[in-house]
């Protein structure tokens, strides 16, 4: 998934698609914003890929261009990344849209985090007993 797959389905939300697919002439500001902002989410969604991938030394690869292929989770990708672009686009024109897709942004961390199956691990007696 690209840069500009997120992109697109951000601007669905934010209903700014025309009949026929394509951007109203006034996000191309949307478009240039975008690289910086999907670099701040995958900075701030970073824990959650690494859970996801279940590989705590991930690093975040971040995009120069729209184009490029965003390095993370499928589930992060395309089910949270969209609501925090929306919303980040969205915060200077409409708080109270704003608000709606950061909740959804904020719920949908939560929802795929539950989803993530338990590890389990022996336990470690740290402090033996000395009686």
């Amino acid at each position: 998934m690209t840069g500009k797959d997120i992109y697109d389905l951000a601007i669905e939300l934010l209903g700014y698609k025309n009949a026929d697919g394509s951007d109203n002439a006034d996000c191309e500001d949307y478009l240039n914003r975008s690289v910086g902002l999907i670099n701040i989410l995958l900075a701030e969604t970073l824990w959650l890929d690494r859970l996801l991938r279940q590989d705590k030394s991930a690093s975040p690869v971040y995009i120069s261009s729209v184009g490029d292929t965003v390095r993370c989770n499928g589930r992060l990708a395309r089910g949270v990344l969209p609501f925090g672009l929306a919303a980040m686009l969205a915060m200077e024109e409409d708080i109270q849209l704003y608000d709606r897709l950061h909740k959804r942004y904020t719920d949908e961390i939560n929802r795929t985090k539950e989803e993530v199956a338990g590890i389990r691990h022996d336990i470690c007696d740290c402090y033996p007993y000395h009686g």
